[in-house]
């Protein structure tokens, strides 16, 4: 029993221990000889390291140092096969290597002779283009090429201005980081392409460029050859400007340009020399626009102006001159404002020189005026001025009675106007001119003055005195019948400051009424007159108010009260009750002014980009416009409102887009009191789209740089990916016009998309979507190198070497199908020499193998079609029934495969005492018997050989 669980114990090979055997003095382990690489050869990648089997070795030691002395080894690893390769690429330099054998036991032999090899990764990428000194003009993009590097995961590129790239760090002749116009983090820009679009903003000059290879471990290779480009941004447009408002009173200019590509906005200055002297610069804007209105009035003179882009880092280009242009105010053939007259009361004209007793000034309205000065020179007394808003003037005068009627002082803080009459007598003339609004420096401006013709001034006496001034029902509601006594206005509805005239009664002697010689007249917004917001005293049967009226949707009352003598007591103001003055009834009339009308946009126009909002003038006392954009038709939410002295507005933002909006605008009369708005108009604000240019597809392992063209107005765009696994990934605040893919995550089916980003934030919508399909094809090239001989077992799996792999991804597996490989591993070598140390290679036998590539984002690619190759199968062996010696008996000798599994046919042979019969092949159980009469104690051999099997052996003892 003793001797059967013993045999059991036995080690099934040649190399096991003999249990219990008696000591026997063991031969030396002998040490392997390294047969490759070449004493000193020099390699660019990772050497297969070989050497000779050792007799009794079952496995090998390799080291590999820097250091001859191995103080200490980089890398220590075991390995059962004849070949290594280190799957880690080590960096440039010398090293040193040796092996040696370790038996059964784990003893070791010594250290074959250590053997220097140079690691020296040197290939350089050759630089494609731009080639040297090409000059490259936005919106076309700067897209670096260069050729692959055999065993580069990734490039580190250099792009830096100044003198060859703010020179070189000697003595490699590299780019230095402190000269880098581009970096991440301070660093160069690392990717896994060959190409690289310059995707950051660069001012114009020449900058070089550099490509420097990384290994799977980081270590850098060789830099490339530094070449240069030209970096140019044009910034070139053709301005014009052209007087909005044609009319020749006043010059409302408008400054456009054609787009700059590449411009986020703009920068216009206007100067009043041609050099454009700092000191000189009367105004200069920023806009996102090409066009551009001045909100504020230039002062009278001749101007230059210019206009350039600027980047969306803020970097301005180059100035392009606009034609110069007058600008002038109210200058026409016939100086001033047309049609000066000179009328009467009752508003007839008066001659030249011919007397008149109540004169009325009357003149067309200019275009842009705000108001009106108007000097009277009379002869001998000299000149006076006034200032008014009509297009009508009155004189006033004083009285030795100031208080007004009651009523008419019923306002609080209200005081009727009152002034220094005109001298009686005197022989005089007019001036009128027209003034718009204050300059953008201040200052006034007026146009030329008309001159009116001499009159001869009489003295303030009607000629046809009042008596009861319209006591009568006569005066009432009479207009345009020619029975009533209002004058003037002869409408219901005013647009601008009324001129109110009325007809003096005709003296009576039977009513015994004393002619008045004077009137209060008051404007108030109720019949009552608690309201009043015009009001004067004056000698005459005529008022034109010198303040503008603010637009009412009611009716303005007015009232005249005459006097008697100017002295004191009102002219017969009994009567009916409620009675407020001359009239029995108030004559009232509507102010409406005519209010702007839109020019574009209009009726819901599609407008791209900056918005630039016209309309037609007022005709009459405009100091500016307001303007409101709003999302909706009340004009709750307004987006932009501004007030302007033109007729046009240049958005300065980007509107939602896509939806109908909403604007109107409005003049503001001398006391910036708003009048009528003008109608609604609407327009939808579009966005142009970039358009995807890149002409190759996004397909394959590596892709073309995605470019796309230039959108005028946009500060930035952005790039929206959408990867395999469908996740979304946005690069945004891109301010070129392409990018390089620098790693692809995922392999599959993915879209790319762009679109524009204006300065405020506001998005156009993306490009239709351009398909990305991320494939990484098998490495080509694969084959097994195998030397497959008893105690001596080569194995290497080789391929070709491929382009953006930053590793290759090694499985074996028992089965072609690889549902469980054994060994799983990666290395960064295009070849692989497996330790052999898994059981699955201990056990031998048909085996699989196959390589797919790692890319740098960890990808893993398509596997290469699986490699079969066989190793010598492990054989098991047992004796058993061996008889003590000295007695006969039947030795069995049974022979299994790894799995246990008879072995049929292989050879056995028998040694030991009392063994004469030769070699036996096993039974189809895989079995053989020897006969034996051992004389003597010793030990049984079976030594069994087999065609692609190892040698296998068994020992027992004979007691």
């Amino acid at each position: 029993m003793t001797h059967r669980l013993f045999a059991r114990l036995l080690a099934p090979t040649l190399a096991a221990a003999v249990l219990f055997a008696p000591a026997v003095a063991q031969a030396k382990l002998a040490a392997p000889k390294a047969t490759a690489p070449k004493l000193n050869t020099t390699v660019a990648s990772m050497p297969a390291l070989t050497w000779n089997p050792a007799k009794g070795a079952v496995q090998y030691e390799v080291q590999i140092s820097s250091d001859a002395g191995f103080n200490p080894a980089v890398v220590d690893v075991n390995t059962s096969n004849l070949r290594f390769v280190n799957g880690k690429t080590l960096p440039n330099g010398a090293y040193f290597w040796r092996v040696r054998s370790i038996d059964k036991d784990n003893a070791s032999s010594k250290w074959s002779g250590a053997r220097k090899f140079t690691k020296k990764w040197n290939a350089v990428a050759t630089l494609l283009s731009p080639a040297s000194l090409t000059a490259i003009a936005y919106p076309s993009p700067a897209i670096l090429t260069w050729s692959s590097v055999p065993g580069a995961v990734t490039y580190r590129v250099s792009v830096a201005g100044g003198a060859s790239g703010g020179g070189v760090d000697a003595p490699g002749g590299i780019i230095s980081n402190g000269a880098l116009a581009w970096s991440s983090g301070g660093n160069p820009i690392e990717t896994s392409n060959t190409n690289l679009a310059v995707s950051t903003a660069l001012h114009p000059g020449t900058y070089y460029w550099q490509v420097v290879p990384v290994d799977a471990e980081g270590h850098t290779g060789a830099p490339s050859a530094i070449l240069s480009f030209v970096w140019i941004w044009a910034g070139t447009t053709t301005p014009t400007v052209t007087d909005i408002v044609p009319g020749i009173e006043i010059y409302d200019p408008l400054f456009q340009w054609g787009p700059i590509p590449g411009a986020a906005s703009y920068q216009i200055e206007i100067n009043t020399t041609s050099g454009f002297a700092t000191g000189s610069k009367v105004f200069s804007a920023n806009t996102s626009a090409t066009s551009f209105a001045p909100t504020q009035t230039l002062p009278n003179n001749t101007y230059y102006w210019r206009v350039r882009g600027v980047d969306p880092q803020g970097q301005a280009g180059p100035w392009n001159n606009g034609p110069q242009f007058d600008k002038t105010y109210d200058q026409t053939v016939a100086p001033g404002p047309a049609n000066l007259k000179v009328l009467d009361s009752t508003l007839e004209p008066v001659s030249d020189g011919a007397n008149v007793n109540e004169p009325v000034i009357t003149w067309d309205p200019v275009p842009g005026a705000r108001s009106y000065e108007v000097q009277t020179d009379c002869s001998p007394s000299g000149t006076s001025t006034y200032t008014t808003t009509n297009t009508a003037w009155t004189p006033f005068s004083n009285t030795s009675n100031p208080p007004p009627p009651l009523k008419f002082a019923a306002t609080p803080g209200f005081s009727a106007q009152q002034e220094t009459p005109l001298p009686n007598g005197n022989t005089c003339s007019v001036r009128v001119r027209a003034f718009t609004d204050y300059a953008i420096d201040g200052s006034s401006i007026a146009g030329l003055p008309a001159t009116s013709t001499s009159f001869i001034l009489g003295g303030q006496s009607f000629s046809n005195p009042p008596t009861t001034d319209c006591l009568s029902a006569s005066c009432v509601g009479k207009l345009n019948s020619g029975l009533g006594d209002v004058i003037s206005p002869d409408v219901a509805i005013v647009n601008s400051s009324p001129l109110l005239c009325w007809k003096p009664a005709d003296t009576n002697p039977a009513s015994g009424v004393t002619p008045s010689t004077g009137y209060w007249v008051a404007i108030s917004r109720d019949f009552f007159f608690t309201t009043i917001v015009q009001a004067a005293y004056t000698d005459e049967p005529c008022y034109a108010p010198r303040s503008p009226l603010l637009d009412e949707g009611t009716l303005y009352y007015w009232q005249v009260v005459p006097t008697i003598g100017g002295a004191g007591g009102f002219s017969n103001l009994s009567g009916a009750a409620g009675r407020t003055g001359g009239f029995l009834a108030s004559p009232s009339f509507q102010h409406a002014s005519v209010p702007p009308t839109g020019i574009q946009p209009v009726g819901g126009a599609s407008v791209s980009g900056p918005v630039l909002f016209q309309w037609n003038p007022v005709p009459r006392q405009v100091k500016h416009y307001s303007i409101e954009i709003a999302q909706d038709s009340s004009f709750s939410t307004i987006l932009e409102s501004a007030t302007t002295d033109a007729t046009a507005y240049a958005a300065t933002q980007t509107y939602p887009v896509g939806a109908t909006l909403y604007w109107r605008v409005r003049a503001n009369n001398d006391d910036s009191k708003g009048l009528a708005w003008s109608g609604t108009s609407t327009f939808v604000q579009a966005l142009p789209v970039p358009a995807i240019t890149t002409p190759q597809a996004f397909t394959g392992e590596t892709f073309p740089a995605l470019t796309w063209n230039a959108v005028d107005g946009a500060s930035s765009y952005e790039v929206q990916d959408v990867w395999p696994d469908a996740s979304v990934h946005v690069t945004s605040n891109i301010p070129s016009t392409a990018v390089s893919y620098t790693k692809m995550t995922g392999t599959g089916h993915g879209t790319v998309q762009v679109r524009a980003v204006f300065g405020n934030g506001v998005k156009s919508a993306y490009t239709p979507a351009r398909d990305v399909i991320h494939t990484i094809a098998e490495p080509g090239g694969s084959k097994t190198q195998l030397i497959n001989k008893p105690n001596k077992l080569a194995l290497t799996f080789a391929w070709n070497t491929k382009t953006n792999a930053k590793q290759y991804k090694v499985q074996v597996s028992r089965t072609p199908g690889f549902t469980q490989p054994f060994l799983d591993d990666t290395t960064d070598q295009a070849s692989y020499t497996p330790l052999l140390s898994q059981q699955d290679f201990v056990d031998g036998g048909v085996m699989y193998w196959r390589v797919a590539v790692v890319d740098p984002d960890n990808n893993t690619g398509a596997f290469s079609k699986a490699k079969k190759f066989t190793l010598l199968a492990r054989l098991q062996v047992q004796i058993g029934n061996q008889p003590a010696h000295g007695q006969s008996g039947v030795v069995t000798v049974t022979v299994t495969n790894a799995k246990g599994k008879p072995v049929k046919g292989a050879s056995v042979k028998l040694k030991g005492p009392g063994v004469k019969t030769g070699g036996k092949r096993s039974s189809k159980k895989g079995i053989v018997t020897f006969s034996i009469k051992p004389s003597n104690t010793g030990n049984l051999t079976a030594i069994v050989t087999k065609k692609l099997f190892k040698v296998g052996s068994a020992v027992a003892q004979i007691s």
